[in-house]
């Protein structure tokens, strides 16, 4: 059996090599005749799965090591009887890390604390319910939004949409949907906007075509919104540039690529490849993750901010400010460029870890110890 498999899902060869022939790629130079003998296909979001591409070949079980399936025609495997996995939940703690590093970012640069701000939650699936822990450690209000959920469940937690739109901080995990009774393309537009309070925080770390792009500029252009923060744009990955000179943090599609997410995918499509050919799973990803790594606390004063002095802690662990510069980078080249050079900045991206791989050392202060345990650190 013959597994084609993206060389950017870690340990992906060494997890499938008793399972078959594993032949890896790199989604920079794919092409359609690599699938030419394939049995199995394991991706990320930079394919897309669809009638086109696998027509033609002897795929019968594709998988993809993401939280998120919008690259994949699901309706045509199902009709060509070829098996499908996803990773759902697999990158939701690197999203919601992701979401307040940048959130302790904006309030460093702008001086003020994030307590007892309210945060709309647009999408509470593993992202968004993991954005919600993280948000109450910090003592903030969450303003949750799903109707999916709210019909399913009838549960008054979740709100109408305009309730989440009206709060201090709006953040988006939604999928990428054209159709159904809640479509999310362009979901966020001059009416959403217009709903938002002056001064609120917006952030899209979901996909680009759930925001109006247009209505985004026409709105920082009036000054409306505080801060806005995309790791998500339209038609990545030759991604908009006119954007950047209108949000305060914008990076190449990173906030659910810690190492731990990623490898964590990895472990996910594995055991659906397992289970798909009757094997029983023997490749543990846990024996790659490094946990305790040492990290000591800088040098602050006590009188800083809270938020100042937890962002120059949790900025050693996520630099965002780093991302953002180097998506400003690729905006400078040629269009033929920036695409592939988006793809390749993704593809590499495994160095950063999640919160809980790191003890924290030195001296701390009494208000900052509680939340980042709460946040995942150890401390020592």
């Amino acid at each position: 059996m013959i597994i084609l498999a993206d060389k950017s899902n870690p340990f992906i060869e060494e997890a499938c090599k008793n399972l078959g022939n594993v032949r890896v790629f790199e989604s920079t130079s794919f092409d359609q005749a690599m699938l030419r003998d394939c049995d199995v296909l394991l991706c990320r979001s930079t394919l897309n799965i669809n009638k086109e591409l696998l027509q033609k070949s002897s795929v019968r079980f594709v998988a993809t090591a993401t939280s998120g399936f919008d690259h994949v025609d699901v309706r045509y495997l199902k009709q060509r009887g070829i098996g499908f996995a996803y990773a759902p939940g697999c990158n939701a703690r690197s999203v919601a890390e992701y979401v307040i590093s940048a959130l302790l970012l904006v309030a460093a640069r702008n001086r003020f604390e994030l307590r007892g701000r309210s945060v709309g939650i647009i999408g509470v699936g593993c992202a968004g319910t993991e954005v919600e822990r993280i948000v109450r450690v910090f003592d903030m209000i969450p303003v949750l939004n799903d109707p999916p959920l709210a019909a399913k469940t009838h549960d008054s937690r979740y709100r109408p949409l305009r309730e989440a739109l009206a709060a201090d901080i709006v953040t988006l995990h939604v999928p990428l949907t054209e159709s159904g009774p809640w479509p999310t393309m362009k979901m966020i537009g001059k009416d959403e906007f217009t709903a938002m309070q002056e001064g609120a925080i917006f952030i899209n770390t979901s996909r680009g075509g759930v925001v109006d792009h247009d209505a985004l500029i026409e709105t920082v252009r009036r000054g409306k919104l505080g801060a806005v923060i995309l790791d998500v744009h339209e038609n990545e990955p030759a991604f908009r540039t006119d954007v950047l000179d209108y949000v305060d943090i914008a990076t190449p599609h990173v906030a659910g690529h810690s190492f731990d997410g990623k490898i964590r995918g990895t472990h996910m499509v594995y055991e659906a490849l397992c289970a798909f050919l009757g094997a029983t799973p023997t490749w543990n990803y846990r024996a790659h993750v490094q946990a305790g790594i040492r990290l000591p606390r800088p040098a602050l004063d006590a009188g800083l901010p809270l938020s100042y002095r937890l962002f120059r802690i949790t900025r050693q662990v996520c630099p965002i400010d780093q991302d953002d510069r180097k998506l400003r980078e690729l905006a400078n080249l040629p269009d033929s460029e920036r695409g592939p050079a988006f793809h390749r900045y993704r593809d590499n991206y495994t160095a950063r870890r999640e919160f809980c791989a790191y003890t924290l050392t030195g001296d701390f202060q009494p208000d900052e110890v509680p939340i980042l345990e709460a946040m995942g650190f150890e401390i020592d």
